[in-house]
């Protein structure tokens, strides 16, 4: 985009000048949208073959190496759950051993799922007592 662009000022924008200044015509006038190609054509088409020449240049000249190495060994840290990240325990730059935690992960669904998991427990623990206490009662019955 920003190749297109400088192009234009190189072409298209003295092709406009001459025709608005120097010719008096108008956008909107004789300059139309059905005019524009026929008006603009060198400008457009050498906007278009000097923006593909310089993209051209560009990729040609860029340096490129396959002879590359990395200072500074970098590892993808990647959690077992996804969440948002509460506290960071470690700065830029530091150094750190292997089993340091680095962050803290929001827990706040996983407690809220384990404190459900111990009330429907003692939920089940009470029916136990009370079954057993039917158990009893029936038993009593029996004898």
């Amino acid at each position: 985009m920003f190749e297109l662009l400088l192009c234009s000022l190189f072409t298209i924008l003295p092709d406009y000048l001459f025709r608005r200044y120097k010719q008096g015509k108008r956008i909107g006038k004789e300059i139309t949208l059905f005019s524009v190609w026929y008006e603009l054509r060198y400008g457009i088409v050498g906007c278009a073959i000097l923006t593909i020449t310089l993209i051209a240049t560009i990729f040609y000249f860029h340096p490129s190496t396959m002879n590359v190495s990395s200072f500074f060994r970098t590892v993808t840290i990647l959690p077992e759950k996804g969440g948002r990240v509460v506290e960071i325990y470690v700065d830029n730059d530091q150094v750190v051993a292997g089993g340091d935690p680095l962050f803290r992960i929001d827990n706040r669904v996983e407690r809220e799922a384990v404190a459900m998991a111990e009330q429907r427990i003692a939920e089940i623990r009470a029916q136990m007592d009370v079954t057993r206490a039917d158990l009893a009662v029936a038993e009593g019955n029996v004898e």
